[in-house]
This record gives C-alpha cells, sequence and structure tokens, in this order.
C-alpha cells in the first residue's frame, strides 16, 4: 500500500486489502473512510469485509462511497464532519483521487492556501485546480449549498 500523507492526521490510498489495516492500525489510524463503491471491478474487496477487519484492529470505518465524477456536497460535509472530529484517518477509493478530491474541497473550507493543495496534488499526481478553483473564487453557493450537483474531479 502506496501512502500518501495529506496532512499530520490524514493519509490517502488506493483500495485497501485486508492486511493494509494491521499496518494502519499500528500507524495509530483510528478511522478509515471508504470512498469507492462495492462491487467496482472483481478483485475489489467490499466495504464489510474492510469494516469488519478495520474493527477488529480497533478502527473505525465509514463508507462515503460515490462513483468517479459524481461527488457532491453531502459527500464533503460528511467527510469535513468526520476530519473535524479530529482523529487519525485514513480515507482510500481505487486510485486514491476521490479521497484526495474530498480532501481538497475539506482544505479549502478551512481556509488554507490554494497553493498548498495543488502543490500537494501535483505531489501525488494528480490535478485538481479545476475542482478546487470554486471554492476559493469565494462562491458561496459551491461552499455552503446542500445540492445534490455532482462536483467533477478528474477521471481515475
Amino acid at each position: 500500500m502506496k501512502l500518501m500523507k495529506a496532512s499530520p492526521k490524514v493519509t490517502l490510498s488506493a483500495q485497501l486489502s485486508e492486511p493494509d489495516l494491521k499496518s494502519l492500525a499500528d500507524n495509530g489510524v483510528e478511522l478509515v473512510i471508504c470512498n469507492r463503491p462495492d462491487d467496482e471491478s472483481a478483485d475489489q474487496a467490499s466495504f464489510s469485509v474492510i469494516q469488519r477487519a478495520a474493527e477488529a484492529l480497533g478502527m473505525e470505518a465509514v463508507s462515503i462511497a460515490f462513483k468517479t465524477g459524481e461527488m457532491n456536497h453531502k459527500h464533503i460535509e460528511s467527510f469535513s464532519r468526520l476530519l473535524n472530529a479530529g482523529k487519525k484517518t485514513h480515507a482510500y477509493c481505487r486510485t486514491g483521487n476521490r479521497s484526495f478530491c474530498l480532501y481538497a474541497a475539506f482544505h479549502a473550507s478551512t481556509g488554507r492556501p490554494e497553493r498548498e493543495i495543488t502543490a500537494l496534488s501535483k505531489e501525488f499526481g494528480f490535478d485538481i485546480a479545476q475542482l478546487i478553483r470554486p471554492y476559493y473564487a469565494g462562491s458561496a453557493s459551491m461552499k455552503n449549498s446542500g445540492s445534490d450537483q455532482a462536483i467533477s474531479e478528474e477521471a481515475e
């Protein structure tokens, strides 16, 4: 498992396997967030398998699953609420892109500089500039609406 360290308390990765969870637990992760719907591929461990294994290791597991290109404000709000709890967190999806897009939206909502998140995205190999720009342009409707309008991210 290749970890992407988004912050001291948040890591991201591609799809997890049960053995990956032991490593996360050993590194103090308290919360695992799945951003991938079940059955995207035949070799994918289901969320219920990951959840049981995580809980057996003392970690909480939550699903905020959505298809690529279908991230919306409800996903962002749920993700932000979980991160604001202050637990050491690991989020995953197929490649890490969906999880990073959620983290980028969270980052913007905290008022941290856009250049920080775009630099981090480039380091991880993601291009989220178009996704994050509306949050930094001061669009209150993008930041605060409860709309279900999908927010596009680059295809995984």
